[in-house]
């Protein structure tokens, strides 16, 4: 990452980068709290646009950027141009990879997470700073799932960003994050479930129980 520097909030640069699913309505809640924002959206599977994104976010230096629910993984080139790097991953940090709505059905978790983390270029790996929780009710189908786990996303959203705002320096939003994360404590899985992975275990899963609800 950049050098921090000691430029006020007022002027602060946002770089928020999110997908059409929750794009639109992450960006209204850091409109909220900042002024200087520039808003990308990438649908996953988009090549095009991937590379058009990569581009500018390496033409200028950013104070922070905002990744959230977004599926861009970020390489060496656009993370040295970022002062402060965040992104939220939709469920606690011993669920990496990409079953954050399915797994917590299938093993029948009784909560359910968001997790603020520094970005690496490692995926799910950057150290954690914060998480939210929420108890998962019984008999939930995948699709009402889903939508709580964006909730609570948006939720954590909103509280970094306010937690962002109240500051007058970058300086300060990275001390006070260090004492939070500190305070966490909490480390990855080392495990990361991958697409095909997930897959085999729902194939699996529909096999023996159909009428499953992470099914519904």
């Amino acid at each position: 990452m950049c050098k921090l520097d000691n430029k006020k909030n007022e002027k602060m640069s946002l770089l928020f980068v999110g997908d059409p699913n929750l794009g639109e309505q992450g960006f209204r809640v850091a409109s909220k709290y900042f002024k200087n924002i520039t808003c990308l959206i990438w649908k996953k599977g988009d090549g095009t646009r991937k590379e058009e994104i990569r581009t500018f976010i390496r033409s200028k230096n950013w104070d922070v950027l905002v990744s959230f629910y977004n599926d861009l993984i970020f390489k060496k080139e656009e993370l040295s141009k970022v002062h402060l790097a965040l992104n939220i991953h939709p469920s606690f940090p011993w669920i990496r990879g990409v079953a954050y709505d399915t797994l917590p059905l299938i093993e029948r978790h009784k909560k359910f997470g968001a997790t603020l983390h520094y970005i690496t270029e490692e995926i799910d790996a950057g150290r954690i700073i914060d998480i939210l929780q929420d108890e998962i009710q019984e008999d939930i189908t995948h699709s009402q799932f889903r939508l709580l786990t964006q909730k609570l996303c948006l939720e954590m959203l909103e509280k970094t960003l306010k937690s962002l705002s109240g500051f007058d320096y970058l300086a300060e939003v990275y001390e006070f994050f260090g004492i939070k994360a500190k305070e966490f404590n909490m480390e990855w899985s080392s495990s990361y479930l991958s697409r095909k992975q997930l897959n085999n275990i729902l194939d699996e899963l529909k096999r023996r129980e159909p009428t499953h609800c992470v099914f519904r």
